[in-house]
């Protein structure tokens, strides 16, 4: 009975670890997915961070005053982008598009998701331009 008892409790155990690692291996995977380079920043900006890592595109700033522009590479050609914004003072714009097409052009206090497929999904641009603007900019790709 012992046996059986600590034979369920490893089997337990074993079971939670593969879990957790098939987890952290797809959440990894996603994320890899993407690359965001910075391809221009013309503007004055003050108390600016830029917490940008694989697919989060994070801006914090207290004074912006001209444009940041990135550019957004993907593995995949289906993806999605939840774009949020907010904005203390001034006004902010934030802007997707590629050679083709504007995607998404939006300003103020922003919460949208925007689709991006097929050709859309080459060569994309985001650009946050701000007039003596205080606040934030992000955007998750999925």
């Amino acid at each position: 009975m012992i046996k059986v008892k600590r034979s369920m409790f490893w089997f337990v155990i074993i079971c939670l670890l593969a879990c957790i690692g098939i987890y952290d291996y797809t959440i990894d995977k996603q994320r890899n997915n993407f690359n965001i380079v910075d391809v221009r920043l013309h503007a004055d900006a003050k108390f600016w961070t830029d917490n940008t890592k694989s697919n989060i595109y994070d801006i914090k700033f207290k004074l912006l005053d001209g444009k940041d522009t990135k550019q957004i590479t993907s593995k995949k050609s289906d993806y999605t982008m939840k774009i949020s914004s907010s904005e203390k003072q001034g006004n902010i714009i934030i802007k997707v598009y590629n050679d083709n097409k504007t995607l998404f052009e939006k300003g103020g206090n922003i919460n949208n998701t925007v689709h991006i497929s097929g050709n859309d999904s080459k060569n994309v641009k985001v650009e946050l331009a701000g007039k003596k603007a205080e606040g934030y900019a992000k955007i998750v790709l999925k």
